[in-house]
């Protein structure tokens, strides 16, 4: 407890942070408030104004500490609301839900409910993953007052759901009702893409850039001013990559349309990707991402660019601009013939199934597109089978796993996925079969035309290229889509799976 004199000297120093902070000094006020707090560390008053001010600052981690303090001097001082909504600052989803719960609960809140705090609670569910009870809060808060950020909040928990039909019920009446909104055009957008309807889809791609925070990577693109039409021009057009790379290699089956309007154009890429694209795409130019910056022209000569996304929206904005063909890429046939030789050698009359099982990335609220590597047991336990490791990144702990359970999967110590792709294409180009959850390995296997099956949770995370249903993608004819029926285990699919694969032909 303070002492008296801390207690005179705390509130001298707290009129004064009141002063500085009406006067807007507020280093000084910063400074002041400090210093009070220092002396009186207990007085919710105190520690109340001076939560506020942090949030005003910016400093929510001040915030947080004042406001949990505050809740244990005074547990009835209804603390709940200002904690959750810093909570959720502070991307601390998980704990702010109770906090928002618990504001909620108040009886003040029953008796004039608070919308901006129900969508609060709704984001951090959603954030959380828990998008039913996100679905909830949201409409909960519409219930109270209609505005576009619930609506956004509402729309968004039905799309991660994949709830078609009642996105569909009400979605074209909310783009009416809010034309303005890059949230609602941008879930318009990406719900009539996931849907096959790509000319809807496609005419909101600024708002999906937007909505992806592509558009914060736009002063590249407009280092040239004038964005290209689609209509071939005397000059040169530079593609502007801005995805990550699986999304880049499903975007480069647009070159070969590129090709036949004669266009010159310069692709910027994954540095990684340079062998396969040069390989492929002989008479086009490829240069690392980021430096066609380094690149000169001579005097006059018109540049045009447009970011390979928006190039979608000029050549793949009907379902009926997809060309028939059944791969793209071209693999290094030496180094494809030398793998599957070794393999062939190594496993004579198997088949060569390469599985990958997850993905660094890490989808809106928290979801991952990944299955536990032991669940695989069955799969694995094929015996006409030999199965390669395709997957990428740091995997010691997943084979540590599998021999734990007494399973194999052949590590090729001569292929690097990570920084040898030219390499890892070969590698797949080789199989007979990849089997992968959504990640990088289903591009690769997709544009080289190998047959691949991709695994899909039921609903989030499904990227809007795999569609709501069906088992097929206009963007990669070898892939069979398989998705779960269950949110909580995989096992009933991957029985499918195996007895999938069990039925397929041996080879001699």
């Amino acid at each position: 407890m303070a002492s008296p004199e801390n207690i005179k000297r705390g509130i001298a120093a707290f009129t004064q942070a009141q002063q500085l902070r009406a006067q807007n000094r507020l280093q000084e006020a910063a400074a002041a408030f400090q210093r009070a707090s220092a002396l009186m560390p207990d007085h919710p008053p105190l520690l109340q104004e001076y939560g506020q001010f942090a949030e005003q600052l910016g400093d929510y981690r001040t915030a947080e500490r004042l406001y949990r303090r505050i809740g244990e001097l005074r547990p009835d001082s209804r603390f709940e609301g200002r904690l959750a909504i810093v909570l959720f600052q502070l991307q601390k989803y998980a704990e702010a839900v109770p906090y928002f719960e618990a504001f909620i609960r108040q009886p003040q809140h029953q008796a004039d409910p608070n919308p901006d705090m129900l969508h609060g609670l709704c984001n951090s569910l959603c954030m959380c993953g828990r998008w039913e009870e996100g679905l909830a809060a949201a409409r909960a808060a519409l219930a109270v007052r209609e505005d576009v950020r619930y609506r956004d909040a509402e729309l968004n928990a039905l799309y991660h759901l994949g709830r078609v039909d009642e996105l569909d019920a009400c979605i074209d009446a909310m783009l009416a009702k809010y034309p303005d909104s890059r949230e609602i055009r941008s879930l318009y957008g990406l719900h009539r893409l996931k849907s096959g309807d790509f000319e809807n889809g496609f005419r909101f791609y600024p708002d999906l850039r937007w909505r992806n925070g592509l558009d914060r990577k736009r002063g590249s693109i407009d280092d040239y001013l004038v964005i290209w039409d689609g209509k071939p021009f005397d000059g040169v057009l530079i593609i502007i990559t801005e995805q990550g790379l699986g999304d880049e290699i499903m975007l480069s089956s647009l070159f070969d349309d590129l090709l036949k309007t004669g266009q010159r154009t310069i692709v910027e890429c994954d540095e990684r990707l340079l062998p396969l694209y040069r390989r492929t795409y002989p008479t086009m130019e490829f240069v690392a991402r980021n430096e066609h910056k380094k690149l000169s022209f001579p005097a006059g000569t018109e540049i045009r660019s447009i970011a390979a996304l928006d190039l979608a929206n000029v050549l793949r904005n009907r379902s009926d601009r997809f060309p028939q063909r059944d791969h793209w890429l071209q693999a290094d046939p030496q180094r494809v013939a030398a793998i599957r030789a070794e393999y062939r050698q190594r496993w004579p009359g198997k088949r060569l199934v390469g599985l990958s099982w997850k993905s660094a990335r890490v989808m809106e609220g928290g979801a991952t597109k990944n299955i536990d590597i032991t669940d695989f047991a069955s799969i694995l336990g094929d015996r006409d089978s030999r199965f390669i490791n395709l997957q990428y990144g740091s995997i010691a702990g997943d084979l540590a796993a599998l021999r734990g359970a007494g399973l194999t999967l052949f590590v090729d110590e001569h292929i690097d996925p990570m920084k040898d792709i030219d390499g890892f294409a070969a590698q797949v180009a080789a199989l007979d079969l990849v089997i992968s959850t959504s990640n990088t390995t289903v591009h690769v296997a997709g544009a080289l035309g190998v047959p691949c099956w991709l695994l899909l949770p039921r609903t989030r995370p499904i990227l809007w290229y795999w569609g709501y249903r069906g088992d097929r993608t206009p963007w990669y004819p070898s892939l069979r889509l398989w998705r779960n029926t269950s949110d909580t285990s995989w096992n009933s699919l991957l029985a499918d799976v195996g007895d999938a694969l069990a039925a397929l032909p041996v080879p001699p």
